[in-house]
């Protein structure tokens, strides 16, 4: 056990050491070229924290938790992905995808809370933090979602666990990259411009089909980028 530690140590520091030098460190390269929010910050430091205690972990859920109890944590296994736009006629075929590809999609999109619809609604959705404040009436309640609170996307629960609710997941992992970095990913320069760019969009068939509109630039510009960073990063070969 010493000895396994004493390598993870070396093997850090070497990549520390590589990167201070201006080296590259093994890694997909990254989707995300903004900083993390505060929000995201705090989040991931109650994660970690609560970690440590189970008193402490019954008082906070935090989003990683959420990411797990949905998705399957460590025991999910690879997963197909088609590559492409979701709308394209012949999308090519399936590619299994390693789990930890789909972890690390989440974290590059800003870590959302991840929940499943109540029943069996079979879509995804995807709500901002600050949608309320800027929507609905603004209330100290409202105030705190926008200051506090992480993103959250809704998938559907994956009953027979085909990988229906992942495939959803990277759908919706496109409109949370957007929110993450919208400088790069959609025609704003920041969050508040796209998600007042989004509420004066209705939720119409039509929009996924229409260039210029939030769920065409969502689904038919930035997911098939999902996918195919994906495929080609963390393709798994069955036959290995």
């Amino acid at each position: 056990m010493k000895a396994h530690h004493s390598i993870n140590r070396l093997i850090a520091s070497a990549a520390l050491q590589s990167y201070k030098e201006g080296g590259e460190v093994e890694g997909p390269p990254p989707l995300r070229e903004s900083k993390k929010r505060f929000r995201e910050k705090a989040a991931g430091f109650l994660g970690r924290l609560t970690e440590k205690s189970r008193f402490l972990d019954k008082l906070y859920y935090s989003p990683e938790e959420s990411y797990e109890d949905v998705f399957g944590g460590a025991n999910l296994m690879a997963f197909g992905v088609l590559p492409g736009e979701q709308h394209a006629e012949d999308r090519g075929e399936l590619t299994s995808i390693r789990p930890e590809g789909m972890k690390e999609l989440w974290r590059q999109a800003g870590s959302p809370f991840v929940r499943t619809h109540g029943d069996e609604r079979r879509y995804g959705a995807y709500m901002p933090s600050g949608a309320e404040w800027h929507y609905a009436k603004k209330t100290p309640r409202a105030l705190l979602d926008k200051l506090l609170n992480v993103d959250t996307m809704y998938v559907p629960q994956d009953v027979f666990g085909h990988g229906g609710s992942r495939d959803i997941g990277i759908s919706e992992l496109a409109h949370a990259l957007r929110f993450a970095d919208p400088a790069k990913y959609s025609k704003y320069k920041s969050r508040k411009e796209l998600l007042l760019g989004k509420g004066q969009e209705h939720a119409e068939q039509e929009l996924y089909y229409t260039p210029g509109t939030d769920e065409y630039q969502t689904h038919s510009v930035v997911e098939p980028q999902l996918r195919d960073w994906l495929i080609k990063n963390y393709a798994f070969d069955w036959n290995e």
